[in-house]
């Protein structure tokens, strides 16, 4: 295993064991479970309800798909602050769960999106720019400094944000490790027999061509997680 990927994942990650299917019979040729895979892949340790609302799936349907995608170890689910959130247990670190959770979160991510684009913000400037008050701001903001996805200081009577060392940490980490992680996504894509292809690349995506038999679609998946 590569030493980013080692960084990244963890020297015990390895690949879960899963059974071949016959041409016809994968999980991921189903149109809406392949869709589901695809947003979980881009949008790890998203919630039922987001992925719901962003994909147009009736959650009873959803739940359905995100159970066989687990019974299949294609996917993996874990309570984070009480929600249950949905990750490629082969490509995500146990240990960063947490960290994609709060990232994928409505208001905590809409707050680290908006330290992001700025060099330094303060306090009132976030809740301000949210457009919210400041008790809705106040325990988010406690979350993602107590996780290191954001920095805090207090200066001339004001308090500063800026993106923490969680935050660089796993963009680095996971771009670094992009490659072994698509190395990771094509061999499970094997096991599931949908006979994967890299159809075309570009900076930050890759177009997965999957087929079944006669039938074909595209997979398009980003090559580290997004960052919200």
């Amino acid at each position: 295993m590569g030493r980013a990927l080692q960084r990244a994942l963890g020297v015990e990650f390895v690949l879960p064991e899963v059974e071949p299917r016959e041409g016809g019979t994968s999980l991921l040729m189903n149109p809406r479970r392949q869709r589901v895979f695809e947003y979980v892949w881009n949008y790890p340790c998203s919630h039922l309800r987001r992925i719901s609302r962003e994909l147009r799936i009736p959650p009873q349907s959803l739940r359905w798909h995100l159970l066989r995608l687990r019974e299949s170890r294609l996917l993996a689910s874990r309570k984070v602050k009480g929600k249950t959130v949905y990750y490629a247990p082969w490509a995500i670190r146990d240990e960063d769960v947490p960290l994609f959770a709060s990232l994928s979160n409505g208001v905590r991510g809409r707050i680290v999106r908006f330290v992001a684009h700025r060099e330094t913000t303060t306090q009132s400037d976030i809740f301000r720019g949210l457009e919210t008050y400041q008790q809705a701001v106040l325990p988010p903001l406690g979350e993602l400094t107590g996780l290191g996805l954001l920095k805090t200081w207090k200066e001339n009577g004001k308090r500063f944000y800026v993106l923490g060392d969680a935050y660089a940490r796993l963009q680095v980490t996971y771009a670094e490790a992009s490659e072994e992680r698509l190395d990771r996504l094509l061999a499970v894509l094997r096991s599931d027999g949908v006979s994967p292809k890299v159809r075309s690349r570009g900076e930050g995506e890759v177009q997965v061509q999957v087929s079944s038999g006669v039938e074909k679609s595209v997979l398009r998946l980003r090559l580290a997680p997004a960052m919200r």
